[in-house]
């Protein structure tokens, strides 16, 4: 049975199905009708996110669930168009776009346009600010006057200027993202109180970033570990010593001390060796493992002799200690060098006066130094 109402050329058609479906029909199509319109406009929008902003369908198809309400192109248009003369290429708008789809709703004058000028003005503009942007792009989302200017103002109180805090921002742009209040403060505060001064939080924070969105218990626990090191606050020292803890977990920090010590490390030599340079405590467990091995294994060192310049286990095997072990060798067969000169009393020169003093200084009477020194390291002299 069908029922026809000719004059809006709607059919009703009988189906074997338990509910009915309805059509609207013209010359030239023939759709599904639905009171939930929002299908249509999904579609609209994943096909907008693949063909405009390069999306996977599959990644199109989550963003759009967002978009919904999107009737047309036109305010889309306006912000890919606006990203484009900002600097952003395709692949920073895919980017983006996949991770904040709703900025495609967001008007351009009113909202988005006054953001990327207060981040030129400070200096961060173009294609840096691309990049930063299409990987954390949530600080968008937040007011200037509210959250915006006031983290760069605080910022600002011990970096000074502008190009320093870009830096930190080109480093760890979540910072944007955190409570000011709350999180980054609170953290500042707790370096402060230990007597570090303004411009040496500054140099641990472009170093690490961060440190300042961890909170202060996270910096309270990294300060407890450093004075169990004998580390006081207010000593030079101390400021490294905390960045040093601060790109380690716990676990690692126990899983170095237990490698130091199965090479025949006292409490003593671990002190030691941290009060002089804590930094050696970021080695990797393979690089540690593979110096010791040298040291200890092959050349006999005894691991107070290790402790007491710590810097060596900083140094690159293939780069620095291997070639000048050998550059040693061939000095000590020739008699230039003295028996007792080692590689621990060579590790603090600096690669240019090492060359000068113990390859350059002796290559007429020592050619093969060229092979076994500056060949390795690529020096053409």
């Amino acid at each position: 049975m069908r029922f026809c109402v000719s004059n809006h050329h709607l059919f009703l058609l009988k189906s074997n199905f338990r509910y009915p479906t309805i059509y609207i029909y013209s010359a030239k199509t023939l759709l599904p009708f639905s009171t939930a319109t929002s299908t249509a406009q999904t579609h609209f929008m994943v096909d907008y996110l693949i063909q405009k902003c390069g999306l996977s369908r599959e990644k199109a198809n989550s963003a759009s669930k967002t978009l919904t309400h999107i009737k047309s192109p036109e305010n889309p248009d306006s912000v890919l168009d606006f990203l484009k003369q900002s600097g952003f290429n395709d692949t920073h708008i895919r980017d983006l776009i996949s991770k904040q789809p709703r900025l495609l709703n967001v008007k351009v004058e009113n909202t988005l346009k006054p953001k990327f000028l207060f981040f030129q003005e400070l200096g961060l503009y173009g294609t840096p600010f691309a990049e930063i942007t299409s990987r954390y792009p949530h600080f968008l989302r937040y007011s200037i006057e509210n959250h915006l200017q006031p983290t760069i103002t605080y910022l600002r109180s011990f970096f000074h200027t502008n190009d320093r805090i870009v830096t930190a921002i080109k480093r760890w742009a979540k910072v944007l993202s955190y409570d000011l209040q709350k999180r980054i403060m609170p953290g500042i505060e707790v370096l402060r109180e230990c007597g570090i001064p303004d411009h040496k939080i500054s140099s641990l924070i472009l170093r690490n970033p961060i440190f300042l969105t961890h909170g202060p218990q996270w910096i309270e626990t990294l300060v407890t570990r450093v004075e169990k090191f004998g580390i006081e606050r207010g000593s030079g020292m101390f400021v490294y010593a905390v960045l040093a803890m601060g790109k380690m977990s716990e676990t690692t920090m126990k899983a170095k001390l237990e490698l130091l010590k199965s090479f025949g490390w006292s409490e003593q030599d671990i002190l030691m060796a941290f009060q002089k340079e804590p930094r050696f405590m970021n080695s990797s467990e393979t690089k540690v493992r593979a110096v010791m091995r040298l040291l200890v294994g092959e050349m006999g060192f005894k691991p107070c002799e290790i402790a007491s310049r710590p810097k060596v286990l900083l140094s690159s095997l293939e780069k620095m200690l291997l070639p000048r072990h050998e550059v040693l060798k061939i000095l000590k067969s020739r008699g230039l060098v003295k028996e007792e000169k080692s590689l621990l009393s060579v590790v603090n020169v600096s690669g240019e006066i090492f060359l000068k003093n113990y390859v350059i200084r002796y290559l007429d009477r020592a050619p093969e130094l060229r092979e076994a020194y500056m060949v390795p390291l690529g020096i053409s002299r």
